[in-house]
């Protein structure tokens, strides 16, 4: 009843709850070591005689590339939203609208979407 008489049982304020959720996130990764060879080694033909100066080419290069995969939501739950808290709505107590991001998912404006899947190569060096 939205206007209650005088004397008449009424719900209290924020007694209700919304409907649990959850979500599994998971990260993998590996990092793969690349090295470049020196440049301007000398070959033994060329090497300077015993004694005389000599110019040290660069030390070996290490590169490192490092392959990941992000999974948002790996078991794929759909979280509901808030409630409808209006006594007059027809839908009052049914969620009918998704949960914001739990963990505010980066470049994600909408509401939280199922599973989400993202790739990334990085190059170190």
């Amino acid at each position: 009843m939205l206007n209650p008489g005088p004397g008449e049982k009424i719900i209290p304020r924020n007694f209700g709850s919304g409907p649990f959720g959850y979500s599994v996130n998971m990260r993998l990764a590996k990092t793969f070591t690349l090295r470049s060879r020196s440049v301007g080694a000398l070959k033994p033909e060329q090497q300077k005689p015993a004694g005389a100066k000599t110019t040290t080419a660069a030390s070996d290069r290490l590169y490192k590339l490092t392959a990941s995969v992000f999974v948002f939501n790996l078991l794929n739950r759909t979280n509901r939203g808030a409630p409808i808290g209006n006594l007059s709505s027809p839908f009052f107590g049914l969620s009918n609208s998704l949960a914001s991001s739990a963990f505010g998912v980066p470049g994600s404006s909408n509401a939280a979407s199922n599973r989400r899947i993202d790739f990334q190569l990085q190059l170190s060096f």
